[in-house]
């Protein structure tokens, strides 16, 4: 019942993600902080991944090592690790635990992406959300697509 209390209030009883461990806070007790340089190499990764810049889960987790590897940290992270990093509400300020109905609210710590970007990760990840470029996007090509032929209207297409 404690536990259950705590999560109502904001708070987060169980042990803490990847980038966030507890930490004594003089006011609200023990909240959830963020570790560098954990917070900062998720949340560029998290913020490029919605961004499109890193397109797969692969790529999410290629960006981190070598984040990783540019901090000396020797760490290991699998697709799965990747996966929960990039699905973790707890980044975003909120907490939530359906298991004992307690639904979504704004937590107690601070988060350190926006909780729209959360939402636009998990969209892009269910893919609901559309990519802004094509799969064979090449550099060469740059308006393909956005410029309409005058006699069919449709969208005109490159080649070399």
């Amino acid at each position: 019942n404690k536990r259950k209390a705590r999560i109502e209030s904001g708070y987060w009883p169980f042990c803490p993600p990847p980038g966030l461990a507890n930490q004594k806070h003089p006011m609200k007790g023990r909240i959830l902080m963020p570790v560098q340089p954990f917070a900062d190499i998720y949340k560029l990764a998290i913020e490029k991944f919605r961004d499109y810049e890193l397109n797969t889960v692969e790529a999410v987790r290629n960006f981190i090592l070598q984040k990783y590897a540019e901090h000396g940290i020797k760490k290991p992270l699998s697709l799965n690790g990747t996966q929960r990093i990039l699905t973790e509400l707890l980044y975003s300020g909120y907490v939530e635990y359906e298991a004992w109905g307690v639904s979504l609210r704004r937590g107690q710590h601070e988060g350190f992406i926006s909780h729209d970007t959360h939402l636009a990760v998990l969209d892009k990840l269910t893919n609901r959300a559309k990519p802004r470029l094509r799969k064979d996007y090449n550099e060469d090509f740059p308006v393909r697509g956005y410029v309409m032929c005058i006699e069919c209207q449709k969208p005109m297409t490159a080649a070399w």
